[in-house]
């Protein structure tokens, strides 16, 4: 049995069979992402500048015994407030005390064995080379007195000044080295301020002007009050693992107490502190994109067609954007969106706004 088949029955299926080529030949045209920029014109200059810092342990000193031994106890707890003099922690002293005794005992024997050759001695009954010997085995025994005694005193940790204890790391009866940290101490007379800042900063510090009479206005986090607070000193190398330098700055002890770990809130001068005023280019934060590390920003430069990725140094944030003071310079040409989408190197198409700053 045949059938027969209509043409026009297998138009429909013909049509759909060349629709379907034709979409398979076809490619998919990802639109064209274009970034907006602007290039970078005239720096600023502001005399004006203001550091976070936190409030650090004043003169913290680790103290530790000059002897070995175990630690018999640990008299203060961390936190306490504790007197210039105190005794914070002791050793078994039970064998330096035993040491001393005899150390003693040989003294005394030394010292009348002396005197009985002395007194041999005018009477022309031991030659003078026996007195000398007399004499030596004196000092010696003086020498091994006072050398028991002093151990006998190492045995026992005192605080060096008036301050409060700042962490215990050791425990009751354990075994501690010479030189091993026992207790920390720091002052509670003063209050000391660490800021972190750039190479940059720290090449402004000119050593021949009277940066320590200049004041700098402080607040502190969850206070009221401004303070005056002056500089100490800052270091010559960088903070370990980072590029920034530590600056401490001082300043007498309040009362209600400012505790370490508070948050300072520093407005500087910079003329009258000595140092040069901060210049630098205004961005918009659109063209900032923040790093993984704490303080760590980075814009993205455009150079002939690709985007570059530069680390760059914030030196003040203001309702215009922030000011750079490092990595960046007049003439560079900025990508302000979709700073997320770039890739380091990568081509782009930028539409350059009207020159900025």
């Amino acid at each position: 049995m045949k059938y027969k088949i209509s043409k026009l029955a297998l138009l429909p299926l013909l049509v759909l069979l060349l629709s379907s080529c034709q979409e398979t030949d076809q490619k998919i045209v990802k639109p064209e992402l274009i970034f907006s920029g602007f290039t970078v014109q005239n720096s600023v200059e502001n005399q004006y500048r203001n550091f976070k810092g936190a409030v650090i342990p004043a003169d913290l000193t680790p103290l530790a015994f000059r002897i070995e031994g175990e630690l018999t106890e640990v008299v203060v707890s961390a936190g306490q407030k504790v007197k210039k003099g105190q005794l914070l922690a002791q050793l078994d002293d039970s064998r330096l005390q035993q040491q001393l005794i005899d150390a003693k005992a040989q003294y005394e024997l030394a010292v009348k064995q002396q005197q009985r050759g002395q007194t041999l001695s005018a009477q022309n009954m031991i030659s003078g080379s026996e007195l000398d010997e007399l004499t030596a085995n004196r000092r010696i025994a003086e020498v091994r007195h006072k050398s028991s005694a002093n151990q006998l005193n190492y045995s026992k940790l005192y605080a060096p000044f008036d301050g409060y204890i700042s962490d215990i790391p050791k425990k009751n009866h354990e075994s501690v080295n010479p030189g091993e940290t026992i207790v920390s101490i720091y002052r509670d007379d003063i209050v000391q301020i660490r800021i972190g800042v750039s190479d940059v900063v720290l090449a402004m510090i000119n050593p021949t002007a009277k940066t320590k009479q200049y004041d700098i206005r402080t607040t502190f986090a969850g206070e009221s009050r401004s303070f005056m607070i002056n500089y100490q000193e800052h270091t010559s190398e960088p903070i370990e693992g980072g590029n920034a330098f530590e600056i401490i700055l001082e300043m007498p002890q309040v009362t209600p107490a400012i505790l370490p770990g508070s948050t300072a809130n520093l407005d500087v001068d910079m003329a009258q502190a000595g140092l040069t005023p901060v210049t630098g280019y205004q961005i918009p934060m659109t063209a900032i994109d923040a790093g993984d590390k704490h303080g760590e920003f980075f814009i993205w430069k455009y150079i002939e067609g690709k985007a570059y990725k530069q680390a760059v140094e914030i030196t003040e944030i203001n309702q215009d954007g922030a000011v750079i003071i490092k990595g960046l310079t007049k003439g560079d040409t900025i990508i302000k969106s979709n700073l997320k989408k770039l890739r380091h190197e990568a081509p782009v198409t930028i539409a350059v706004e009207d020159n900025q700053l």
